[in-house]
């Protein structure tokens, strides 16, 4: 028997969540483990197990937000605020992991006169969805769109 072992730590880095919502998952039984001396350890397959069930009641695997200016105060929005949705259909968890990647990286050296902006990321498994949600100033919707634009328009 090969199958790995996880502590709660490791299953928290995995699942990226708090090590204490996974210690409150195994309470509740959500999260099947067993005690080794005085600590929680997974299984492998009880980790599997748990994702494919939280899947199937949660359809969201990544998310990740971005936010250009985090003290954001009433008085800095602008007039005119545009959100959009990018949807990207057929790819994989790692393609939509590196896409995001770019635009934070992007984002993280945009040009002030885009002003503030927000960014979220969600991938949908079960469709091989990526969501690309967007917030800002119509000048940098349009420079966003545009960069879409270029990567999947042919």
């Amino acid at each position: 028997m090969n199958e790995k072992i996880y502590t709660v730590e490791q299953a928290a880095e995995i699942l990226k969540l708090h090590p204490k919502t996974v210690a409150r998952y195994i309470n509740e039984n959500k999260l099947h483990a067993g005690k080794i001396g005085h600590q929680w350890r997974i299984t492998e397959n009880d980790l599997n197990q748990f994702l494919k069930k939280e899947y199937k009641e949660n359809p969201v695997l990544i998310e990740e937000e971005y936010h250009s200016d985090k003290n954001l105060s009433t008085q800095s929005i602008e007039k005119i605020t545009v959100s959009t949705v990018v949807d990207i259909s057929v790819i994989d968890e790692n393609e939509g992991a590196r896409i995001s990647n770019s635009i934070i990286a992007l984002l993280n050296c945009k040009d002030p006169i885009y002003g503030d902006s927000s960014y979220k990321y969600i991938y949908y498994p079960e469709q091989k969805k990526a969501r690309f949600l967007f917030w800002g100033k119509p000048i940098f919707i349009s420079h966003i769109l545009d960069i879409f634009s270029k990567m999947y328009d042919k």
